[in-house]
């Protein structure tokens, strides 16, 4: 992803800056760029809100021939205007305008938010150096790293998970799974403690997810790292809002942590090796405990 700083005139100038930076990363699927509103004209259409100058907005451009499943930013569009009209709370993202160049790269604009959750837990810590020991190395000439001491009440912690959940529970009320809850997807306006949650790009809708996916077969590659459920390590494909669920849980271990570090601190690793950690760190469910699991303990069985 290719984060790029342009200024906007007109809807034209728009157009010709963001295509010019799709070009200067034709191996990223998709672009992120922040850009100053100098025209109301850049957000004109259904939802218009760029009614000020100097205004700071957040564009998404995907490159459509290039997605793939799970990824469709067609249906993302789609979600975000049902999502307004059903009056969405502040804890979900809204669509302030989109437009399209030659039918294959849609562009995508939101309001501009300043920190994700991580740098936002960051602002509001105490940073220290930690070093690496090694005896080897003169102790003035040891690499260090930032660490930080969490300065987040209990009370604050408390409002931003419900924040969360609260989107949450927007989505799913509609019949929608994120599918992608992480630090990196919830947003934060400035110093402003509500979390917005973005990102619908790879969001399934109830019941077949826009004639893509069956509910009994969904794909299970989606989710990041250390924030995916189980049941999507095991390839149980007939999951549901609990994916959602689980990554939220996941990252309360983050918001409530004293060092601003999830549980599990390897955030790129691997499947099998974070289903290990996860039966380790919360014990290994029995079928009676987990009874979506059986399907798949009947498949290793016959095999």
């Amino acid at each position: 992803m290719t984060v790029r700083s342009v200024e906007l005139s007109n809807r034209d100038l728009a157009l010709h800056n963001l295509w010019m930076s799709l070009k200067l990363a034709p191996t990223s699927t998709d672009s992120v760029i922040t850009a100053s509103c100098k025209n109301e004209d850049i957000c004109l259409g259904a939802i218009a809100i760029c009614a000020k100058t100097n205004l700071q907005v957040a564009i998404k451009v995907v490159c459509t021939d290039d997605e793939r499943p799970p990824h469709c930013s067609r249906d993302e569009v789609r979600l975000l205007k049902q999502f307004a009209q059903e009056k969405a709370p502040a804890n979900i993202t809204t669509l302030l305008d989109v437009f399209t160049e030659d039918l294959t790269d849609t562009a995508m604009v939101f309001p501009y938010y300043a920190f994700t959750l991580t740098s936002w837990l960051r602002r509001h810590a105490k940073r220290t150096k930690a070093s690496h020991f090694n005896p080897y190395i003169n102790v003035d000439s040891r690499p260090t790293t930032a660490e930080y001491i969490s300065s987040l009440t209990l009370e604050e912690g408390v409002e931003i998970i419900k924040g969360v959940a609260n989107g949450l529970d927007f989505l799913h009320g509609l019949g929608v799974i994120h599918r992608d809850i992480k630090p990196d997807n919830i947003m934060f306006q400035g110093y402003n403690p509500t979390p917005v949650i973005i990102d619908f790009g790879i969001s399934y809708k109830i019941p077949n997810n826009f004639g893509k996916e069956s509910d009994s077969n969904k794909i299970c590659d989606i989710g990041t790292g250390i924030y995916k459920a189980p049941e999507l390590l095991f390839h149980i494909a007939d999951y549901g809002y609990g994916v959602d669920i689980w990554a939220l849980g996941i990252v309360m271990t983050l918001v409530f942590s004293k060092d601003l570090k999830p549980v599990f601190e390897d955030e790129d690793i691997v499947d099998f090796k974070l289903m290990g950690m996860i039966f380790s760190t919360f014990g290994t469910p029995s079928l009676e405990i987990w009874p979506e699991a059986a399907k798949y303990y009947q498949v290793l069985t016959i095999r």
